[in-house]
């Protein structure tokens, strides 16, 4: 409802609050009024009596009064109604004035079933839970089976593992997507200033740097990062990277003779992108996208040695937990993804809805759908509490599907935002809505009121 609807509307309540009023004190008056004239009338019947005198039709007379009043009465412009309530502010203001006690009793109830038709529009079925049942189940099934781990002869202790056979086959589809001649020439047309495999050479020493770590250790070697600070190190000719201790070090290089001096921007995100094209195909890989931030958590005591979170995470690499692994373990999640988000639309459809309230994303803030984050959230914590157990089993950090657990965290994020914030808000807007169309429907019964008095005026 817009300002000027809403600010209508309270003046038309205000007019009906009034003319309740004056209404109310003009039936107090009538009724001393009819007491005074009776007592009148019947001291008259009695006098008229003791004199033998007839009595006139007080009926017939007051009869025509009323009619010939009735005749002369005129409706006043709205602007003479709105004229009157001048005196009343917004405290003076209370629908509740306008009904009696039974009519508030149905107003309440009426309030309650709009919440509950609001809390069901949310609500999941059976078949709902079904459907998350299913999906978050298939989805830990492929990542107990196919995923697994990546190959490894042992990890902290652990036994030895062949590694998954889907995360197997998307390393050797990797691997194999680039001949060694076109490797090489990937190689030498994407040259960087941060793809030192040591720290020979270097004007600071980058502690923990080697030939199987250092795209570990570089952030212009994350999928992600890549594009901020690789693009960043390209264009200032210098090397940010994260020590075995969590320091970071930025230090500048000797780019003399090399192809990156006079760089734009775009062609320095054109370099970066190539760079990380020509290592996504080799051997070593590519770090997990922002897993190499683990880094800076330099505590915790894991395995015999007690071993850090940053420590561990760059073992992890060395083991095979790379890029490849990363896209394997997205492969569940995206089953739940598809499954839930499939199933939602086509549910919502045959429930009735408009093919935009159906639609499984997001395309504005205001379209967001509480329940079809409530069902990804239930699916995706269903995949991880078995991720959780599988770690446990193993007892190998090497288990932990890292894209599970991000995307878990995001769908629990927005769920306890949903439930601790956005909830009352939403159920708020809604019962406020109702009562905006509710009262537009009394607004538009008093101006049809107001038209039929006018015309019935102008007729007498």
């Amino acid at each position: 409802m817009s300002k000027h609807e809403s600010e209508f509307l309270r003046d038309e309540l205000k007019v009906l609050i009034h003319q309740k009023r004056k209404s109310e004190k003009l039936q107090a008056d009538l009724l001393k009024l009819e007491d005074s004239s009776l007592n009148a009338i019947q001291s008259t019947e009695e006098i008229l009596g003791n004199l033998n005198i007839a009595l006139p039709n007080l009926k017939s007379l007051s009869s025509n009064e009323n009619n010939q009043t009735i005749s002369k009465l005129k409706t006043r412009s709205w602007s003479d109604l709105n004229e009157e309530v001048q005196y009343m502010d917004d405290s003076d203001v209370n629908i509740s004035e306008l009904l009696n006690k039974q009519e508030i009793i149905k107003v309440k109830d009426s309030l309650k079933y709009i919440r509950a038709d609001f809390n069901s529009l949310n609500k999941l079925d059976k078949y709902d839970y079904m459907m998350i049942g299913l999906a978050g189940t298939l989805a830990s099934l492929v990542d107990i089976i196919f995923v697994h781990m990546p190959k490894n002869p042992g990890f902290l202790g652990a036994e030895g593992s062949g590694g998954g056979s889907l995360s197997n086959f998307i390393r050797e589809k990797l691997n194999t997507s680039l001949t060694p001649a076109e490797l090489s020439q990937l190689e030498r047309d994407n040259w960087v200033p941060y793809d030192a495999s040591h720290s020979k050479g270097l004007n600071r020493v980058v502690e923990g740097l080697g030939p199987r770590t250092h795209r570990f250790q570089t952030l212009g070697h994350d999928p992600i990062l890549a594009f901020i600070f690789g693009v960043k190190d390209i264009l200032k000719g210098e090397m940010t990277a994260i020590d075995k201790h969590g320091k970071i070090i930025i230090q500048t290089v000797n780019t003399v003779d090399k192809d990156i001096i006079g760089m734009n921007l775009f062609e320095a995100i054109g370099r970066a992108f190539g760079h990380l094209k020509s290592d996504i195909a080799t051997k070593g890989g590519l770090p997990v996208p922002l897993m190499m931030l683990v880094q800076f958590l330099q505590f915790g005591k894991i395995g015999d040695k007690d071993y850090t979170f940053g420590q561990v995470t760059r073992m992890m690499y060395r083991s095979g937990y790379d890029f490849g692994h990363f896209i394997s373990m997205s492969i569940p999640v995206m089953i739940i993804e598809v499954l839930v988000r499939v199933y939602f639309f086509i549910k919502s459809i045959l429930d009735g809805k408009s093919i935009r309230e159906s639609l499984p994303f997001m395309l504005s803030k205001k379209n967001s759908n509480p329940k079809l984050n409530t069902m990804l959230f239930t699916a995706h914590a269903i995949a991880a509490s078995v991720n959780a157990g599988k770690i446990a089993v193993t007892q190998n950090p090497l288990s932990i599907n890292y894209t599970q657990w991000l995307v878990f965290a995001r769908y629990s994020y927005k769920e306890i935002k949903w439930v601790a914030f956005e909830k009352q808000a939403k159920q708020y807007d809604y019962v406020q809505k109702e009562i905006d169309t509710n009262w537009m429907k009394v607004h538009e019964t008093l101006e049809q009121t107001m038209l039929l008095v006018e015309d019935r005026t102008l007729k007498l």
